[in-house]
Protein backbone atom coordinates (compact mmCIF):
# COMPACT_ATOMS: atom_id res chain seq x y z
CA UNK A 1 0.00 0.00 0.00
CA UNK A 2 1.37 3.38 -0.99
CA UNK A 3 1.69 6.30 1.41
CA UNK A 4 -0.56 8.42 -0.81
CA UNK A 5 -3.31 5.81 -0.52
CA UNK A 6 -2.90 5.74 3.24
CA UNK A 7 -2.93 9.53 3.48
CA UNK A 8 -6.22 9.74 1.60
CA UNK A 9 -7.89 6.94 3.60
CA UNK A 10 -10.38 7.82 6.30
CA UNK A 11 -10.67 4.30 7.68
CA UNK A 12 -9.12 0.93 7.00
CA UNK A 13 -10.18 -2.69 6.76
CA UNK A 14 -7.11 -4.79 7.38
CA UNK A 15 -7.86 -8.25 6.00
CA UNK A 16 -5.88 -11.42 6.55
CA UNK A 17 -6.63 -14.99 5.57
CA UNK A 18 -7.30 -17.53 8.32
CA UNK A 19 -5.60 -20.04 6.01
CA UNK A 20 -2.33 -18.07 5.95
CA UNK A 21 -0.19 -17.50 9.02
CA UNK A 22 1.99 -15.22 6.85
CA UNK A 23 -0.89 -12.85 6.06
CA UNK A 24 -1.78 -12.69 9.77
CA UNK A 25 1.81 -11.84 10.64
CA UNK A 26 1.78 -8.95 8.14
CA UNK A 27 -1.19 -7.25 9.86
CA UNK A 28 0.97 -5.58 12.51
CA UNK A 29 3.27 -4.11 9.84
CA UNK A 30 0.32 -2.70 7.88
CA UNK A 31 -1.21 -1.13 10.98
CA UNK A 32 2.11 0.34 12.08
CA UNK A 33 2.61 1.83 8.61
CA UNK A 34 -0.88 3.35 8.59
CA UNK A 35 -0.32 4.95 12.00
CA UNK A 36 3.12 6.21 10.94
CA UNK A 37 1.83 7.83 7.74
CA UNK A 38 -1.21 9.27 9.52
CA UNK A 39 0.99 10.40 12.43
CA UNK A 40 -1.64 9.19 14.89
CA UNK A 41 -1.70 6.76 17.80
CA UNK A 42 -4.95 5.23 16.59
CA UNK A 43 -7.16 5.49 13.51
CA UNK A 44 -10.46 3.98 12.33
CA UNK A 45 -9.44 0.40 11.67
CA UNK A 46 -11.26 -2.95 11.54
CA UNK A 47 -9.42 -6.27 11.66
CA UNK A 48 -11.06 -8.77 9.31
CA UNK A 49 -10.28 -12.49 9.23
CA UNK A 50 -11.24 -13.71 5.75
CA UNK A 51 -12.07 -17.21 4.51
CA UNK A 52 -13.97 -18.24 7.65
CA UNK A 53 -15.77 -20.78 5.46
CA UNK A 54 -12.52 -22.79 5.10
CA UNK A 55 -12.49 -24.20 8.62
CA UNK A 56 -10.49 -27.32 7.73
CA UNK A 57 -7.67 -25.21 6.26
CA UNK A 58 -7.47 -22.81 9.20
CA UNK A 59 -3.96 -21.81 10.32
CA UNK A 60 -4.95 -18.82 12.48
CA UNK A 61 -7.46 -19.38 15.27
CA UNK A 62 -10.32 -17.03 16.00
CA UNK A 63 -8.82 -16.47 19.45
CA UNK A 64 -5.55 -15.22 17.92
CA UNK A 65 -7.46 -12.72 15.79
CA UNK A 66 -9.54 -11.56 18.75
CA UNK A 67 -6.41 -11.20 20.87
CA UNK A 68 -4.70 -9.03 18.25
CA UNK A 69 -7.84 -6.90 17.86
CA UNK A 70 -7.96 -6.37 21.65
CA UNK A 71 -4.28 -5.38 21.59
CA UNK A 72 -4.99 -2.85 18.82
CA UNK A 73 -8.29 -1.85 20.49
CA UNK A 74 -10.19 -2.33 17.23
CA UNK A 75 -13.26 -4.34 16.17
CA UNK A 76 -12.71 -7.90 14.92
CA UNK A 77 -14.88 -9.66 12.34
CA UNK A 78 -14.55 -13.10 10.76
CA UNK A 79 -15.80 -13.05 7.19
CA UNK A 80 -15.87 -14.87 3.89
CA UNK A 81 -15.80 -12.88 0.67
CA UNK A 82 -16.66 -16.00 -1.33
CA UNK A 83 -19.66 -16.95 0.81
CA UNK A 84 -20.62 -13.27 1.50
CA UNK A 85 -20.45 -13.81 5.26
CA UNK A 86 -20.07 -10.60 7.31
CA UNK A 87 -18.79 -8.55 4.36
CA UNK A 88 -21.44 -5.85 4.70
CA UNK A 89 -20.95 -5.90 8.47
CA UNK A 90 -17.20 -5.26 8.11
CA UNK A 91 -17.77 -2.24 5.88
CA UNK A 92 -20.59 -0.97 8.08
CA UNK A 93 -18.33 -1.18 11.14
CA UNK A 94 -15.59 0.76 9.36
CA UNK A 95 -18.08 3.43 8.28
CA UNK A 96 -19.40 3.64 11.85
CA UNK A 97 -15.85 4.24 13.12
CA UNK A 98 -15.21 6.89 10.47
CA UNK A 99 -18.43 8.71 11.35
CA UNK A 100 -17.49 8.59 15.02
CA UNK A 101 -14.06 10.02 14.16
CA UNK A 102 -15.65 12.82 12.13
CA UNK A 103 -17.85 13.74 15.09
CA UNK A 104 -14.79 13.71 17.35
CA UNK A 105 -12.96 16.09 14.99
CA UNK A 106 -10.27 13.64 13.83
CA UNK A 107 -10.50 14.95 10.27
CA UNK A 108 -10.28 18.63 11.09
CA UNK A 109 -7.28 19.37 8.82
CA UNK A 110 -6.73 18.48 5.19
CA UNK A 111 -10.25 17.24 4.63
CA UNK A 112 -11.35 19.41 1.73
CA UNK A 113 -12.57 16.31 -0.15
CA UNK A 114 -14.27 14.71 2.84
CA UNK A 115 -18.04 14.79 3.02
CA UNK A 116 -19.23 15.72 6.48
CA UNK A 117 -23.00 15.48 6.73
CA UNK A 118 -24.73 18.65 7.93
CA UNK A 119 -25.96 18.76 11.49
CA UNK A 120 -29.66 18.16 11.63
CA UNK A 121 -31.88 20.57 13.47
CA UNK A 122 -35.08 19.41 15.10
CA UNK A 123 -37.16 21.40 12.60
CA UNK A 124 -35.60 20.01 9.43
CA UNK A 125 -36.52 16.79 7.69
CA UNK A 126 -34.06 15.10 5.32
CA UNK A 127 -35.16 12.56 2.75
CA UNK A 128 -32.39 10.42 1.31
Amino acid sequence: MRDSQIRSGMGFLCVYSITSRESFSAVREFRDRILQVKDEESYPFVLVANKCDLVKDREVSREEGEKLAREFEVPFIEASAKARINIDEAYAECIRLVRKAIEAGLYSEGTENVFVPPRRSKKTCFIL
